[in-house]
């Protein structure tokens, strides 16, 4: 068994480290930031500003969660994901303690919106993209399992952030919040890139890239030297991530060369090529549909899960029971992530066609979600089912982006996806809250978010086409 530099641990064993790491991370990012609805109802009535503005707080802060993601994957370039984590992690608690002392809506929106979302993204794209670096074989389950901590995270936090408010009122929660973040500078010292073992064992039965092909890996004493996906020639569309060399297979030599060996020029100058090196990737038209899916289905993302609290206060539920809704989308959300994880992996499963399935389902629902009105136990159903399908959606995102784009150009393009989700999800519960004002009640809203999703699922169908003509040819 290969061991890395200063320890025994082989690859084989610490790809669910990361696994385990990367489900902490998306329990205090992700978890925590969509918690945070429960606090809006408190906000309303403390600052008295419209639905709309105060939606902003945390619209904002999935803004910067998600759509930060470029930033980060250029810092990680140069300075490595540890001190882009730790730094994150610093700023988050620091923008939570801030929120204590705000006077008004627009201090709220930078400190908890600006400088936790920030903070909190710098964390959360490592979290994703280096779990394909570890895995190829059981990719959806392994992104089925990490992302499950978003789910965990709302369901633990929701009811722990309502509990602190009913104890401290909702500055004292926010004080005591601050201190979640700092337990990602412990995840960070914990995450490798898979570039930190100089050589690893890939298990039998996987797959690696040679010539553009894939290739079984019949024997695991088949040695890989390291490589980073993010060091991959972002020149070449068809860059092989791998070769074979005197019987090893090894990585591409134009592809294995760190930001180190170039040459160095002005920093601002070169992070500005990497960051429009990104932006490239639009004049690819499946990933220009793979973006546009993204915005559709991230002005409903956060939506429902924000506004779910408020609708069924506003039907007549007390908000105890409502806040309650919170902590079943999350279980909701756990079961869907590691459930279809599961079904992406199966072999007779199309994880591309699932995904379009999964969207025009979720879509669906939400049209319809209005029916439930004061009751519980339907408002309930509701939040279990977005839920579910939603985490479908996160899981099955990176691995379709995978599938579509290539683990050459995953952190490349699943960072640019990002930015796009962040700026979609930041639209999408003002949006809401425009449209609830314009009309009176949330019925049109949720009819509207619905309709997004099913678009989202509809602009990605010649793609899918495309890509089954494709393989239908090649066979």
């Amino acid at each position: 068994m290969t061991g890395y530099a200063g320890g025994m641990t082989s690859v084989s064993n610490y790809c669910w480290v990361m696994v385990a790491c990367s489900f902490a991370v998306h329990m205090i990012t992700s978890g925590t930031m969509f918690s945070l609805g429960v606090l809006y109802v408190s906000w309303l009535q403390d600052f008295g500003q419209s639905k709309g503005l105060t939606s902003w707080v945390v619209s904002i802060g999935v803004a910067f969660l998600f759509g930060i993601g470029p930033l980060p994957s250029a810092l990680i370039a140069k300075f490595g994901n540890r001190v882009v984590q730790m730094t994150g992690s610093l700023m988050a608690s620091l923008g939570f303690a801030l929120g204590y002392f705000v006077t008004s809506v627009p201090q709220l929106i930078l400190t908890v919106g600006v400088v936790v979302g920030i903070g909190l993204g710098f964390n959360y794209l490592p979290a994703v993209t280096m779990i394909a670096e570890y895995f190829n074989k059981r990719r959806s389950m392994a992104y089925g399992i990490a992302t499950a901590g978003v789910g965990i995270g709302s369901f633990l936090q929701a009811p722990l952030i309502n509990w602190l408010e009913e104890q401290y009122g909702w500055r004292g929660a926010m004080l005591i919040l601050s201190g979640f973040p700092l337990h990602l500078s412990i995840l960070a010292l914990l995450m490798k890139p898979r570039a930190d073992f100089a050589q690893y064992e890939l298990d039998v039965g996987e797959k690696v890239e040679k010539d553009g092909e894939s290739t079984d890996v019949k024997d695991s004493s088949v040695l890989v030297e390291r490589v980073t996906v993010g060091e991959v020639d972002r020149g070449s569309k068809d860059a092989p991530l791998m070769k074979d060399v005197g019987g090893e297979v090894k990585t591409d030599s134009a592809s294995s060369q760190s930001p180190d060996n170039q040459p160095q020029g002005n920093v601002l100058v070169r992070g500005l090529h990497h960051l429009l090196d990104h932006f490239s990737l639009l004049k690819d038209k499946i990933f220009f549909s793979l973006a546009l899916s993204n915005i559709f289905t991230n002005l409903s993302f956060l939506m429902p899960v924000f506004y779910m609290v408020d609708r069924a206060v506003e039907a007549g539920i007390d908000k105890s029971s409502a806040a309650l809704l919170v902590s079943v989308n999350g279980i909701g959300n756990v079961v869907g992530r590691i459930l279809f994880g599961l079904l992406g992996d199966l072999p007779c499963v199309d994880s591309v066609v699932l995904y379009v399935l999964t969207l025009t389902v979720c879509g669906a629902g939400t049209c319809v979600s209005p029916v439930c009105g004061g009751s519980l136990v339907l408002q309930g159903v509701y939040s279990a089912f977005f839920g579910i399908f939603m985490g479908g959606y996160v899981t099955l995102g990176p691995v379709v982006t995978a599938e579509l784009m290539g683990v050459a150009r995953l952190t490349q393009a699943f960072s640019l996806l990002l930015f796009f989700m962040g700026v979609a999800g930041a639209l999408g519960p003002p949006l809401a809250g425009w449209v609830y004002e314009w009309t009176g009640g949330f019925t049109a809203a949720f009819i509207l978010h619905g309709a997004w999703i099913i678009l989202s699922a509809a602009v990605l169908l010649p793609a899918v086409v495309s890509r089954h003509w494709r393989k239908r040819r090649e066979l």
